[in-house]
């Protein structure tokens, strides 16, 4: 594996400190969460917990270093949340994960730029594997072509993907300050280029929430696939979705190479 990442002392402390605030907050809303609608996870918020527990216990080897994608602007907070998150179910090492940020980035070049810069020279090219919130999928999915001019293509063996708007998102229709949010709006030249552009054989698992009204679950899956969808909660539930056991269990299980604990097959979302 890589190994640890350096950051100055500042971004260390403002990188954890919001880790801590985002899961605070996310435990706060613990009664915001819904009754499961997916008839194929009966009890799974409870098998889910109980089995999350066990992988804590448990650490396992993992097969290729993971990076972490953020979202549209999102707070470094919200990635390390994730980052420390799956590492404590899987091999109960942080530095197994890279957290890469994009709140100053304003288009995808700049985003494909960075992941460029920070992956490529913590995973010196190698083979990776990627868990990406809401815009990050759409980052990593633009990283893994292999048509960019400079030859520099993400080597992903999975991408992991969380409320990502894959088909475009809802809020980008109504608000769309720079071109990063424009390319997320549905039909954009972006997003039908990403749908027809080469790419390395990366395997794609999108998950989605319902109550989305950032995204959409209807939106969270390219249009020749399905997204694994659970019920999510009342509010925030676009950001929930990395806090929802039943999906961090299912994400831990695939980076650790167990099968899967529920028949959760893809289908399409009821509603958004």
């Amino acid at each position: 594996m890589p190994g640890p990442v350096h950051r100055s002392l500042a971004d260390r402390v403002w990188r954890t400190g919001g880790a801590w605030a985002v899961d605070v907050l996310a435990w706060s809303l613990g009664w915001a969460w819904v009754r499961e609608e997916n008839p194929a996870l009966a009890d799974a918020r409870e098998r889910a917990i109980a089995d999350l527990e066990r992988m804590r216990r448990e650490p396992v080897a993992l097969a290729r270093p993971v990076i972490v994608l953020n979202g549209y602007h999102a707070w470094s907070g919200v990635v390390e949340s994730i980052r420390l998150r799956v590492a404590a179910v899987t091999s109960g090492n942080p530095h197994d994960f890279l957290a890469i940020s994009f709140m100053d980035c304003t288009s995808f070049q700049s985003h494909r730029a960075r992941v460029v810069r920070e992956a490529g020279s913590w995973a010196g090219g190698g083979d990776v594997d990627v868990i990406a919130h809401s815009m990050g999928g759409l980052i990593a999915r633009y990283c893994a072509r292999t048509d960019h001019e400079d030859g520099h293509a993400l080597r992903a063996n999975r991408i992991i993907t969380l409320a990502t708007p894959h088909r475009g998102a809802i809020l980008a229709k109504y608000l769309a300050p720079d071109s990063a949010a424009r390319d997320m709006r549905a039909g954009s030249p972006f997003l039908r280029s990403l749908d027809a552009a080469p790419t390395a054989s990366a395997r794609l698992l999108p998950f989605a929430h319902l109550r989305d009204p950032v995204v959409g679950a209807k939106n969270a899956a390219p249009p020749s696939e399905l997204p694994y969808w659970c019920s999510g909660s009342r509010v925030l539930s676009h950001f929930a979705i990395a806090h929802n056991p039943v999906v961090v269990a299912a994400i831990a299980r695939e980076l650790r190479g167990e099968p899967p604990l529920f028949e959760w097959r893809v289908s399409a979302p009821p509603r958004n």
